[in-house]
């Protein structure tokens, strides 16, 4: 189970132009039978994803600073991300984003193209699913997320299932983001 918390800005238009996620000091905690460990702690992740129409070009991009465990050995590092892409719609409920994104962690660095798929099930819901493969120089770590959200008052609820080819290839989660 993973459970976020700390401050967080998110603007959300549902089949509108724009959709922007700033977190800033947001922690995971990673809850085992066994242990209760940090899985990630951002010191600032900002995402725009605004939606490309016939008269509007927006780039999409991120930038992520902070520390995770999404590599290979699970072990926490520093991690620093740059991207660079397009939201395209493919319905009028649902959207499509690719990102190529540059990054290092622990000054292991790695290039990153990566692809998320959405579909709004209503104002305040959506499903979705995330793939990335980051090349290193000589290994490689895939992440594919499917996930569903839920936002009630200031509270997004997400239930995720995560699969990738670190020694825990398979995990479940439960995110409770809380917007300030």
């Amino acid at each position: 189970m993973l459970m976020r918390t700390a401050g967080q800005v998110h603007a959300s238009q549902h089949n509108d132009l724009q959709e922007s996620q700033t977190n800033t000091f947001t922690f995971d905690l990673l809850v085992n039978s066994d242990n209760i460990k940090l899985n990630r702690f951002d010191l600032i992740n900002i995402k725009s994803l605004p939606l490309q129409t016939d008269f509007y070009n927006p780039v999409s991009w991120n930038i992520h600073s902070g520390f995770d465990r999404e590599n290979k050995k699970e072990n926490l590092s520093y991690n620093n991300e740059i991207g660079i892409g397009r939201t395209l719609p493919f319905t009028s409920f649902a959207r499509i984003s690719f990102l190529a994104d540059i990054g290092s962690d622990n000054l292991d660095y790695y290039i990153k193209p990566n692809s998320l798929i959405e579909l709004f099930t209503s104002t305040n819901s959506k499903l979705g699913f995330n793939s990335s493969y980051k090349q290193y120089n000589g290994d490689y770590f895939y992440q594919n997320d499917i996930y569903s959200s839920y936002k009630y008052n200031s509270y997004i609820f997400t239930l995720k299932y995560t699969n990738d080819n670190s020694k825990n290839e398979n995990k479940y989660f439960l995110v409770i983001k809380y917007n300030f």
